[in-house]
């Protein structure tokens, strides 16, 4: 089956997009009316093949519908209403207080983008700067979306399928990697435009609710702009992204990593006839003084004038104009070569030089590349969950890391540790005033999500806890609790030993987590300590314990047995 990437173009639904770029389309947006239900039943049919999730912040609180006619969200206009991507079984027992995990997804309605624009809600860098780039962002793909919609300061964008998804053996991971792929091309598409998007590929997403309203900053509507696009088959949206050229499919949480080899990074190939890319060189040496004087070594102003100080300001003046890793090789070869310097064809000094050059450009904004070879440590994404204080969270190839507060960031020892402890892998020390810069350029490459925005990391946690506590015997008497070491009742919430919990993770999830960090990850969800005073043997002594709250309280005996 042949398949032409076509483009569909505003001018065929002219009354539905607003001024695009090049195409002379000079129209207002319109507004389709469509309230929370009829949305859901858009995506799912009423009922639906299973239990769709309405969550709200900052309560966080989950409501799940088997039936979409008893939907009510008109009652919340000062809440942040939500609902998710995926549905859960139907015959799943679900909380007031739980989201259903990526595992536990049983299907999908079709795909989904989110594209953030500029503005005073949005500081994370390089996004599209209007609602009129966003919405060319969107038209670039290959399909007009089914619905567009204006969550107030961004468009989501769905692609629904003919009918939804629900999942067989296997096909959970099969739909991850098609919306994932998906995404990727939008990335790909952004990134040719200087422009980045969030990676919301995961299952586990939810997204705004149309009929409500976004209170981030000052209320705005949450509205569907069309809902009139075409249905595909999600063999159709596959063979869409196959058609693609392989350069344009691009994992979305790697847009803003150069591509092996065609940008530069890997490895670096180190030919000793080696020339600069020529249209680049060309430029500096007509309009950059000091790149002409470093060129030809004639900089008065450098103490050290050996030759590794020369290739050091070249590659920084390089890396500060975006040269990738590739061309600043080729750069210092032949600068050592028209000067009769040993050429050095080793990689690490080349890799070192590149690295050291690579905090200039760093402190200006970089990429999580360039903070990769910095750190020692390959970075894939970077995030400040915003609060008060906020926490920050990183993931390597090697892990997840929790990093905690901000000292944990400005601190350097406090950072090596946690690296350590979560990869195994011990980065070298560095100066102070070295390390200064490190943090800056660290908190430069944060993107920043509102808790509840996306999934935060701590979410998984939260479910760990549930899922232990079902499995307990919990008590009303607290003295009696502490002495057994038990779970116990109290003002509405169910509090446990850390011990115990640390020790279900590590036999029964395989999670080795120190006591510090597995607190950090429980304080994200809510979950906080506390000491209760209980006695035991006549004798009063205190214990330390987590609270978790619930909103509907569990009865006697096991926790599943009645929330």
């Amino acid at each position: 089956m042949e398949l032409a990437l076509k483009r569909w173009h505003p001018e065929a639904y002219v009354q539905a997009v607003k001024p695009m770029v090049g195409i002379g389309v000079d129209v207002e947006w319109y507004e389709v009316y469509m309230d929370a239900r009829e949305f859901l039943t858009k995506l799912w049919g009423d009922p639906p093949p299973g239990q769709v999730l309405v969550w709200t912040l900052p309560t966080k609180r989950s409501t799940w519908y088997n039936r979409l006619d008893g939907v009510r969200v008109g009652d919340f206009p000062h809440l942040d209403v939500y609902t998710g991507v995926g549905v859960a079984p139907m015959d799943a027992l679900l909380r007031s207080s739980q989201r259903a995990v990526a595992d536990a997804i049983a299907g999908i309605a079709g795909m989904w983008s989110d594209v953030d624009y500029a503005g005073k809600n949005h500081a994370k860098p390089r996004l599209p700067q209007t609602e009129e780039e966003a919405l060319e962002l969107v038209a670039a793909m290959p399909v007009r979306p089914t619905i567009l919609v204006h969550s107030g300061h961004g468009l989501q964008a769905w692609w629904l399928f003919k009918k939804p998804w629900m999942f067989q053996n296997g096909e959970r991971e099969e739909a991850q990697a098609l919306i994932r792929d998906w995404q990727g091309h939008m990335a790909r598409l952004a990134k040719r435009r200087g422009w980045v998007v969030d990676s919301t590929h995961d299952l586990a997403r939810v997204m705004r609710l149309p009929g409500t309203v976004n209170n981030k900053a000052e209320p705005v509507p949450v509205r569907v702009i069309w809902s009139d696009g075409p249905r595909i088959d999600r063999d159709e949206a596959r063979l869409y992204i196959d058609a693609a050229s392989p350069e344009v499919v691009l994992r979305p949480e790697a847009q803003d990593r150069p591509a092996i080899d065609a940008d530069g990074t890997g490895e670096l190939v180190l030919d000793p006839a080696a020339e600069p890319p020529f249209e680049k060189f060309l430029a500096l040496m007509e309009n950059d003084a000091k790149w002409k004087r470093s060129w030809e070594r004639r900089r008065s102003d450098l103490s050290d004038q050996s030759a590794s100080s020369y290739d050091l300001s070249l590659a920084s003046i390089a890396v500060s104009v975006g040269w990738t890793d590739q061309e600043i090789a080729n750069l210092i070869i032949a600068n050592r070569r028209r000067h009769g310097d040993d050429l050095k064809l080793r990689e690490d000094y080349y890799r070192r030089t590149i690295t050291k050059a690579r905090p200039e450009r760093l402190e200006a904004g970089g990429s999580l590349a360039d903070l990769s070879i910095i750190v020692g440590v390959e970075i894939l994404d970077l995030v400040r969950y915003l609060g008060d204080p906020s926490e920050y969270w990183m993931r390597t190839t090697d892990g997840a890391i929790t990093l905690g507060g901000i000292n944990n960031i400005t601190d350097q020892g406090r950072f090596r540790n946690a690296v350590a402890d979560s990869t195994r892998i011990l980065l070298p020390p560095c100066h102070r005033m070295e390390w200064a810069k490190r943090a800056q350029a660290i908190l430069l490459c944060c993107r920043d999500v509102e808790l509840g925005e996306a999934s935060h990391p701590g979410t998984g946690m939260t479910e760990m806890v549930e899922t232990y506590l079902t499995g307990q015997t919990i008590l009303d008497d607290q003295n009696v609790a502490a002495e057994q070491g038990f779970p116990f009742r109290r003002d509405g919430a169910v509090l446990f030993p850390l011990g115990e919990f640390r020790q279900y993770l590590r036999f029964a999830k395989s999670e080795t987590l120190s006591a510090h960090k597995l607190g950090q990850r429980l304080r994200m969800c809510g979950i906080e300590p506390v000491v209760v005073y209980v006695v035991i043997e006549g004798r009063t002594t205190s214990r330390n314990y987590w609270r978790m709250t619930y909103r509907d309280q569990p009865t006697e005996g096991h926790l599943g047995c009645g929330l």
